[in-house]
């Protein structure tokens, strides 16, 4: 297909996680990195009963072709509570793998709201019970773990106080720079809760924080739409700026869509954040070796959509929308993340649920563009 004088063309696409006819077959929220030539890593939150349960792990598998093909996950990251979704990141020869979770007391909240039947709930307060406070109090928050041997093994998570779906980007002098939403629950954690807003952490090799978390963006648009910000992703530009999106939704109205912003300064301040008008979130941005920035998103409204968009300004404007899967049953999709493989091809990941599978499940698709 062609959009304005550009030419898509969708080459592959499949499965990544693997369906079972158990309990624990929902899968959500990738991440995927090119990590060297001939290794790509995808990550993402599996082995749930459900969108909203105790019992998520945070799954890793490997492709040795491009994204064409994946090797059976493994457990990458596995604590008592409800690891969610996973965030990849490479940097000086390490690669950082982030997720969040929550508490029990979130747990059995969630549960009262979502009316879970009688056994559902004995399922889950099961497990709830024989998690200990000590447990909680270790793991709750944001977390990040480190890989030194290519995403084989990662070392026992440490918590930080901001949370972003797909991870941290290095800047361009070599900090690795992770913008998150302030971490907040219903228990206390080992940390202090900052007040609601988008902050900014450099962290040092061992993902250890340099500095103390600064606000880069309000909780609030602050404009005619309304809009809460959240789940940001960040990208260094060629020359030295960032970009940041953010997830911006008003449940009153129905707006589920992406602001962005940029730094001039390494990140330790942004710009005013800017309505894109996109239909969908949230995003994740990726420089390809052309120069031209992808932003992959999600529509969680009819037509449920896997979507992207290129700019080749630094993100001043973008293309049209470009459709990379629109056959999802429902609205619980989305979470794209895009790397570039070593032929140039862009490899997308993402999760929804199709005809065949019975949960939602981590599938790709491989795609390229011509100008």
């Amino acid at each position: 297909m062609r959009k304005g004088k550009m030419k898509i063309t969708i080459k592959d696409s499949g499965l990544i996680s693997k369906p079972n006819d158990g309990k624990f077959n929902f899968n959500a929220w990738p991440s995927i990195i090119n990590v060297r030539k001939g290794l790509m890593l995808a990550a993402w939150s599996g082995e749930r009963n459900a969108h909203i349960c105790p019992f998520g792990k945070v799954m890793v598998a490997r492709s040795y072709d491009g994204g064409h093909s994946w090797e059976p996950p493994y457990i990458a990251m596995d604590t008592p509570l409800d690891d969610r979704d996973a965030g990849l990141c490479a940097y000086k020869g390490k690669i950082y793998l982030t997720s969040f979770n929550n508490s029990r007391k979130t747990q059995r909240r969630y549960m009262k709201e979502e009316k879970r039947d009688e056994k559902t709930r004995a399922f889950y307060e099961g497990y709830l019970d024989i998690i200990d406070d000590e447990e909680e109090k270790r793991y709750l928050g944001s977390l990040i773990s480190v890989s030194t041997d290519e995403g084989k093994t990662f070392s026992p998570p440490e918590t930080l106080p901001i949370t972003s779906p797909h991870g941290p980007c290095v800047t361009k002098d070599g900090k690795l720079f992770f913008a998150g939403r302030a971490f907040s629950d219903d228990e206390k954690a080992s940390f202090d809760y900052l007040d609601e807003g988008i902050y900014a952490l450099t962290l040092d090799e061992d993902a250890k924080p340099l500095n103390k978390p600064v606000k880069i963006a309000p909780a609030y648009s602050g404009d005619e739409n309304n809009a809460f910000f959240c789940e940001p992703h960040a990208l260094t530009l060629p020359d030295g700026r960032i970009i940041m999106g953010l997830r911006a939704q008003n449940p009153e109205t129905g707006l589920f869509t992406i602001y962005d912003c940029f730094s001039l300064d390494g990140g330790k301040t942004f710009s005013a954040p800017r309505y894109t008008g996109f239909d969908g979130s949230p995003p994740h941005y990726l420089m390809h070796s052309s120069g031209a920035i992808v932003i992959s998103y999600a529509r969680r409204k009819p037509p449920f959509s896997q979507c992207a968009r290129l700019s080749f300004d630094a993100g001043n404007s973008w293309s049209e929308e470009i459709i990379l899967r629109q056959d999802a049953p429902h609205g619980d999709i989305g979470y794209p993340a895009t790397a570039e493989n070593d032929e140039g091809e862009l490899v997308t990941v993402y999760y929804q649920k199709s005809e065949k599978t019975k949960a939602n499940q981590i599938f790709f698709t491989v795609w390229s563009f011509e100008k």
